[in-house]
């Protein structure tokens, strides 16, 4: 108890007692805040119970940090430790490469053909460092000429000093000859010159950098589960136990590609595969391995030109999606290019070099800057081997568009300002022309106009488009000599006005099938035996009349997306509606349908995120949210007759949904319906 002046404090219990100038005692319960011991303000308790729960999240974030790291700590300390208590490693005297050199080490196992999986990696033993005197790696490197610079072996900072650094205490599982040595001197550089201390993925998952392993086992191998196929990441020997194949993507690489000369050292490389790096920059390197037949660096921040001398050994050369911007150069194909990506860059020029590239097989010139006119001889054409063209994309790219040709499977023109067809030569007779090779045929997007050549035969064609186009003429004398096609595209053209051909009620390969805006009249039909590959229908913006046939739904139980809109169909929405368990997206807005909307149907269409009835005055019903349709802006509907919790959107005069914008971003078949087939390297 503590006494001042008149007042006196219990500070234990919460009373205090006051003493009037009267003698009278008042008795509170409570004292005034300003009174109260510090410990016990409110305000004071509320920052202590404050820094309490924070002191408790700190300390339960540093153990957790403690339980992840430290494990790493220990292992690193002891790993260095390692290093540390090895004895340097002498680089190899000229005399070591004696293939008769025994010293008890099994040669490294070859590289498993694809697809096959690797077997498991033999055990290899730590050898013992050749006999001889101890030579400096530094003075080991300038001797051999292993570096273009002398001067980087004085930077301490410069990758090849600490590679160098490196090697002096690395023990290679290898026979320790001049070009194991070198190679390994070589990766050593290539980590340190891409920043390997920062890569996404860490050495030490793979062995990369390892003193106690061999060059040849600095590699991870995976499985791709959705091709079947096994992969490499990182570095692969042949089995001659050299370095062949190099193989890195989006591992956060960060260096200019054009001043990492080691490159040359390794003599029997194969491969070399980065791609997906954006921090890889700079101008293409000047020289390559003389054995080089891969050279595959899309994704990546790459400028400058392409270069004039490559290896005559090259065989695949894929530089996509960077920023090189310069003409394709004089001379400078080699003689065994088979496939070339150049697409989506800055190349500018025209394409006249190309027909020294005599053995090219597939070529990818798209969405780039390109100038050329096409005609019906070309330097295309003399190209016997030429399977897959793509120029799409290129404004510059002008002409008349050829489709006789000696080998042709894929020609995608879609992009560019082609204005007609070539005439066929057999016009003018009652015989048609065979294009037996022919498979895909992209011209959507062009300025085309005229007739399709009919006196040519496309038998095996799967995927022709050519929408927004100019061309008219019969639709039904095209579809009548392409009997394999799954892929349809004739929306936004002039072709005569008409029913839908029966022409295509005998494709039953189909998948794809849009139609839209192209003058169709009459009613829908149906396949006879209706295919069960369709997924999407596209009839929208036609003048199409008649009832929605209920065999729609029923027989094509495969399709995912039904766009009927802006037409004059009439009637109820079938009841088979609910059979297509697929359906995504079901589009029958702006016709004259009527009757109750089948809920109980469209209920049970689990898939179904766009339904639009808007612009059918006379449709009527209720449609109530359930767990399978949850409640979702893409369900549009007249809300003055139909009665929807499921809606967020009605339609009214000024809100008018876009068709062809949702299709765009919503449908990938209709504007990328052709994926193109993944890297053949077996067939390099």
């Amino acid at each position: 108890m503590t006494t001042n002046n008149n007042q006196t404090f219990i500070e234990d219990d919460v009373i205090t007692i006051a003493t009037t100038s009267d003698c009278s005692i008042i008795v509170e319960n409570e004292p005034e805040p300003s009174l109260r011991p510090w410990w016990q303000r409110e305000n004071v308790k509320a920052t202590l119970r404050l820094k309490s729960f924070w002191f408790f999240i700190f300390t339960c974030v540093l153990l957790v940090l403690s339980i992840i790291f430290l494990p790493i700590l220990l292992n690193h300390r002891e790993y260095q430790a390692r290093i540390k208590s090895m004895t340097p490693l002498s680089p190899p005297k000229d005399n070591d490469s004696n293939e008769n050199n025994n010293n008890g080490i099994s040669p490294p196992r070859p590289t498993p053909p694809r697809p096959t999986p690797p077997g498991p990696t033999p055990s290899l033993r730590v050898p013992t460092p050749s006999p001889g005197p101890t030579i400096d790696p530094f003075d080991y490197i300038l001797e051999k000429n292993l570096i273009t610079d002398p001067s980087l072996l004085k930077d301490k900072f410069s990758p090849q000093y600490q590679a160098a650094e490196f090697m002096g205490y690395s023990r290679a599982h290898t026979k320790n000859t001049e070009i194991e040595w070198k190679e390994r001197y070589a990766m050593a550089v290539f980590y340190y010159h891409f920043g390997g201390d920062l890569w996404k993925y860490f050495s030490v998952n793979y062995n990369f950098m390892s003193p106690f392993h061999s060059v040849c086992e600095w590699h991870a191998t995976f499985r791709d589960e959705m091709r079947n196929t096994y992969h490499y990441f990182g570095a692969v020997c042949n089995a001659e136990g050299r370095v062949s194949e190099i193989y890195f993507w989006d591992n956060r690489l960060v260096g200019m590609l054009e001043e990492f000369h080691e490159l040359t050292l390794w003599e029997d490389l194969r491969i070399l595969f980065l791609v997906n790096d954006p921090g890889i920059i700079g101008n293409l390197p000047a020289k390559y391995p003389p054995n080089l037949e891969v050279l595959l660096l899309s994704d990546n921040n790459l400028s400058g030109s392409i270069p004039e001398t490559l290896p005559a050994s090259l065989k695949y050369l894929g530089l996509d999606r960077n920023k090189i911007s310069s003409s394709l150069p004089d001379s400078w194909c080699p003689p065994s290019l088979a496939e070339l990506h150049l697409e989506e860059n800055y190349i500018t020029g025209r394409l006249d070099s190309l027909q020294e590239c005599t053995e090219l097989r597939k070529l990818y010139l798209g969405d780039n800057l390109l100038e050329h006119t096409l005609e019906e001889k070309n330097i295309f054409t003399s190209l016997a081997s030429l399977i897959t063209l793509d120029l799409s994309d290129n404004p510059g790219i002008e002409g008349q568009v050829s489709l006789q040709w000696p080998s042709l499977r894929v020609l995608d023109l879609h992009g560019t300002s082609v204005q007609s067809f070539v005439a066929s030569s057999s016009s003018s007779s009652s015989s048609s022309v065979v294009n037996s090779t022919l498979e895909f045929l992209a011209l959507f997007e062009t300025p085309l106009q005229g007739t399709f050549p009919s006196a040519i035969n496309f038998p095996n064609l799967t995927h022709l488009d050519v929408t927004s186009t100019k061309l008219k003429g019969d639709m039904s004398s095209i579809l009548s000599s392409m009997t394999n096609l799954e892929y349809l595209f004739l929306a936004h053209t002039k072709f005569n006005a008409g029913p839908i051909p029966k022409a295509l009620l005998q494709l039953t390969n189909l998948v794809d099938v849009s139609l839209q805006n192209s003058q169709r009249t009459g009613s829908i039909p149906i396949w006879k035996n209706m295919t069960n590959t369709l997924i999407l229908l596209d009839y929208q913006n036609n003048d199409l009349a008649g009832t929605i046939p209920p065999e729609l739904f029923s027989e094509a139980k495969s399709l995912e997306y039904v766009l009927l809109s802006k037409n004059r169909l009439n009637g109820a929405i079938p009841q088979s509606v609910g059979e297509a368990n697929e359906l995504n997206m079901l589009l029958l807005n702006d016709n004259a349908l009527n009757g109750d909307v089948p809920a109980d149907s469209i209920h049970a269409l689990n898939n179904l995120d766009y339904l639009w009835l808007q612009g059918n005055p006379l449709l009527t019903g209720i449609l109530n949210c359930t767990t399978a349709n949850p409640t979702t802006e893409h369900w549009i509907m007249d809300c003055s007759s139909i009665e929807c919790s499921c809606c967020t959107k009605c339609n009214t005069n000024t809100t008018t949904p876009d068709n062809d914008v949702l299709v765009q971003y919503n449908d990938p078949r209709w504007f990328h319906s052709y994926e193109r087939p993944n890297y053949e390297w077996e067939n390099l």
